[in-house]
Parts: C-alpha cells; sequence; structure tokens
C-alpha cells in the first residue's frame, strides 16, 4: 500500500495550487514592471547624436580655415607665411581674395550638394515609412559624414588640391549619405517609434535629445578653435573622424528597429515612392491642413537658406568685417546656442505654458525675431553690437 500511495510532497509540487500561481504571477508582473521601467529609463540615441553633433561643431570652423588657406595658397598662390599670419596689409588683400574664391565655388558647390540630398532623401523618406526601418537612414550619414573627414585628412596629407576639389570631396559623401538634416529626421522618427512601443513619454525624452544636441553644440563651437589653435588641423580632425566613427558603431550596434513592417517588398529604388510622397502631401485635408502644411514647407525652405548662408558665409563675414579669430567665432557659436536654449525655455514655458499661444503663432514670433535679429547682426558695426542682436533672436 505504502508503494503505490505517491510521495506526499511530490504531490503537492504537482498540485495547482492557487497561492503558488498568484505569487507566480505576481513576481512576473514585478518583473516585467521592472524591464518597462528600465526600458523607459535605457538610453537611446543620445550617443549617437551627441557625438555627431559635437564633430560637425568641433571641425567647422577648421574646415573653414582649410578652405581660406587652399584658396590663398593653391589657387592664388600666395606664400603661406602671408596666408597664415592674420595680420597686416599683405594678409588683408590675401584674405578678400582667398573670400571670393571660395564664395564663387559655394555656389554651384551648395546647389549641386541640396539637390543630391533632395534626391536621396524623396527615395528614402517614403521607403523609410513604408517599411518602418529607421536603422538605415541613421546609419547613411554617419558613413557620409565619416568619408567626408576622411577625405579631408587625406587632402591634409597630401596637399596640393585646388579650392574645387576641397570642397567637392567634402560636399558629395555627406549629400549623398542624405546630410545631417537625415540624421535628425531618423532620429526623431525612431523615438517617436521606441515611445510609442515602450510607453516611454515622448516630450521627456525629445526634451534630452535635443538637450544633448544642444550641449554636444557649445561643447563643439568652443573646443573646436582651441584643439586648432593648440594643434592645428591634426589635432581637430581625427578627433572628429573617431567621433563619427564612434558614433555609427554605437547605431550599427546598440540600435535596434521596434516598428519593422517584413509585409513591406518595396525597393528603396521604386521610381514610385517619390510621386506617392508628393501625392500625400497634397491630397484633401479637413479645414486648412493643406494650407498650414504648404505654409510650413516654405518656412522650412527658408529656415535652411538662411541656415544654409550662415554656415557657408557667417564665418568669413565675420573675419573679415570684424576681424575675429576662430576662437572668438567658437565663442560667439557657443553664446548663439545658449541663447537659442533659452528661447525655447520662453517658448514652452511662457508662450506655450501660460500664454496658451498656439503653434501657428509661436512659429510666427519666432520667425518674426529671427529676421531681426538677422537685420541687426547685417546692420552691426562692432563686436558689441553682433553680441547683443543675437539676443532678439527667440527661437531658432
Amino acid at each position: 500500500m505504502s508503494e503505490l500511495t505517491p510521495d506526499l510532497q511530490e504531490l503537492e509540487k504537482l498540485s495547482p495550487n492557487p497561492t503558488r500561481r498568484a505569487q507566480s504571477h505576481t513576481q512576473n508582473q514585478d518583473t516585467q514592471c521592472q524591464d518597462d521601467s528600465k526600458k523607459k529609463w535605457r538610453i537611446l540615441l543620445e550617443p549617437a547624436l551627441a557625438g555627431s553633433m559635437i564633430a560637425i561643431n568641433l571641425g567647422q570652423t577648421s574646415l573653414q580655415n582649410f578652405y581660406l588657406r587652399t584658396a590663398c595658397t593653391v589657387d592664388l598662390g600666395y606664400p603661406a607665411e602671408i596666408c597664415v599670419k592674420g595680420v597686416g596689409e599683405e594678409f588683408r588683400t590675401a584674405e578678400a581674395a582667398s573670400q571670393v574664391v571660395v564664395a564663387g565655388v559655394n555656389v554651384s558647390r551648395s546647389f549641386i550638394g541640396s539637390l543630391i540630398s533632395a534626391i536621396v532623401l524623396l527615395f528614402v523618406g517614403p521607403w523609410s515609412d513604408c517599411s518602418g526601418r529607421r536603422k538605415p537612414l541613421l546609419i547613411m550619414p554617419l558613413v557620409g559624414m565619416t568619408i567626408m573627414t576622411t577625405g579631408v585628412l587625406l587632402m591634409i596629407m597630401f596637399p596640393g588640391a585646388s579650392t574645387i576639389q576641397v570642397l567637392y570631396v567634402v560636399q558629395i559623401p555627406i549629400s549623398l549619405g542624405g546630410n545631417f538634416g537625415l540624421l535628425l529626421a531618423a532620429a526623431f522618427s525612431h523615438i517617436g517609434d521606441v515611445c510609442h512601443a515602450t510607453g516611454r513619454d515622448v516630450t521627456r525624452t525629445m526634451g534630452e535629445h535635443r538637450a544633448a544636441i544642444q550641449i554636444s553644440q557649445v561643447v563643439g563651437a568652443v573646443c573646436g578653435p582651441l584643439l586648432y589653435r593648440n594643434l592645428g588641423f591634426y589635432g581637430v580632425f581625427p578627433l572628429v573622424l573617431l567621433l563619427q566613427v564612434s558614433s555609427l558603431l554605437y547605431v550599427i550596434f546598440a540600435v535596434k528597429d521596434v516598428n519593422i513592417n517584413n509585409d513591406n517588398k518595396v525597393s528603396v529604388l521604386n521610381w514610385k515612392l517619390p510621386f506617392n510622397a508628393f501625392q500625400c502631401l497634397v491630397r484633401k485635408r479637413d479645414g486648412y491642413r493643406r494650407t498650414i502644411i504648404f505654409l510650413l514647407l516654405i518656412v522650412t525652405l527658408g529656415d535652411r537658406i538662411f541656415l544654409s548662408a550662415e554656415i557657408l558665409l557667417s564665418y568669413m563675414y565675420y573675419r573679415y568685417k570684424f576681424h575675429w579669430d576662430d576662437v572668438l567665432f567658437g565663442g560667439f557659436l557657443a553664446y548663439r546656442n545658449i541663447v537659442s536654449f533659452f528661447g525655447t525655455l520662453i517658448i514652452l514655458s511662457v508662450l506655450k505654458r501660460r500664454l496658451q499661444l498656439s503653434d501657428e503663432t509661436v512659429g510666427a514670433l519666432s520667425c518674426a525675431t529671427h529676421a531681426v535679429a538677422s537685420s541687426g547682426l547685417i546692420a552691426a558695426t562692432t563686436t558689441i553690437a553682433v553680441f547683443i542682436g543675437i539676443k532678439l533672436r527667440l527661437y531658432r
């Protein structure tokens, strides 16, 4: 009889005990909550955006110096001693002539680069929306930036290239990669996908990434000229390349798409993608939404034009008119980004939260302050006036 009776303890283990199942279910819920909590606070794209943004601002003034030096020594044939000494009538003459050469090449270079970027975006943007894949769009600009910096280093090591060759070696790779605008668009699309999938707060997560970008801009703008002053081109561009490669590796190994549409079989080279995107843009919508979208496109186009002009011409403008050096210009860029950051705080805390103004009104005020500040900078005759005038800009 004792042989036929199972062990009492074994029966208790096998029996469907409600208390034990409830405890197990509670433990599973606690574990799941802990996992969700970890996901909500997990780092997403902050390292990649910070690294790439520091790299861009770190090399911005050094790249402009490289353009001017190439135009001065190669295209115009001035001795290197005159091109780098920074003072004297000979330097002023060479500087003015070098700026004319660089500005002349920039006209065609910026047009061709923008055209290439636009064509790339017309295909990869709709493809990403159809497939739900953001990671390839994050990789493309970083690859383009890495190739660009590698090309700059090679031209520094083996001098002799003309200004037009230098400018196009810089422009073509980054344009084929979709430029930095594609990186930002893909980054915030990926953040939106992750927040939707994990329940993270979208506003807080976007704010964290915006803060990382703003801080990185200040760090790069301040450190870049100082590195160039003490270490030259070989102290700046290897560090820029290291940051870009690190950002690229982070995206490749640490970032994963969360909203992939496996049923999508559309190729990224499908010629219908741009037309479908255009049809989606111009289709009829409720109320004035389509008109608002068109106005936003016009505003964005104008903003990009001003931003491109700032990137291409502002350093040469301040350098020639006010005799700024790269360190002072880097400090100005950092100061401008800090002003922009506080302008964003004013928009969020005062205009949006307290006064409860609409997005359209806030956008109009931002554009108005931008126009006033830009006009003030054009009319400024002293360095102090430049630093005061930039305060009029509410948001960039």
